[in-house]
């Protein structure tokens, strides 16, 4: 939504292969399984705005060497050479979002977080300001981080069919959230 909105700049870290698990929920092709995450997103990404520069990095942020780097574009990655205006966190692993906590903390940087639970039953996108919201660690431990969505039936068919209208109530809110975020960032 952010290309299609023409954000000037976006920055993709991502170490992952696509995998056929991912056509699901994502723009991939079946043809492209195996190849990185952020190659294909950028080569699909540039057919839908060619205007939108897209950098790429493919490796694991979580290492001392690599968190520096992303501190670095974080730091140096607007189109300006300034501070990147908003950190999306799209991660599936803890590690990886206390890196992003962590490197954002440091640098004063706005983020947003998204996550769905393992049983894609619920999930959270809080927007985290520093020194004006709680982080994601204070978030996480307290408790405090509020579902979106989560279902309380207990047969299997009405876990399943909750189980795809709370899936698609995150890509809504997802996209809405892209939407507004979007739209912000053009004023």
């Amino acid at each position: 939504m952010l290309t299609r909105c023409a954000v000037g700049k976006l920055i993709l870290f991502d170490y992952d292969k696509v995998e056929l698990a991912n056509m699901n929920r994502l723009f991939y092709q079946p043809d492209q399984s195996g190849l990185s995450k952020v190659e294909e997103s950028r080569d699909t990404l540039i057919h839908i705005n060619p205007g939108v520069v897209i950098e790429t990095h493919n490796y694991r942020i979580t290492t001392m060497e690599n968190s520096n780097k992303f501190v670095n574009r974080s730091r140096h990655g607007c189109l300006s050479s300034g501070k990147a205006d908003l950190v999306l966190s799209c991660v599936d692993n803890f590690e990886t979002r206390m890196t992003v906590n962590t490197a954002c903390n440091e640098e004063n940087q706005v983020w947003m977080e998204s996550g769905v639970s393992e049983n894609a039953v619920s999930g959270h996108i809080p927007y985290i300001e520093p020194g004006c919201t709680a982080c994601f660690d204070t978030l996480h431990n307290s408790g405090k981080m509020v579902p979106l969505i989560v279902y309380l039936q207990e047969d299997f068919t009405s876990k399943l069919r909750l189980r795809i209208q709370a899936m698609t109530l995150v890509v809504k809110v997802v996209a809405l959230a892209s939407n507004f975020i979007s739209l912000d960032l053009l004023k």
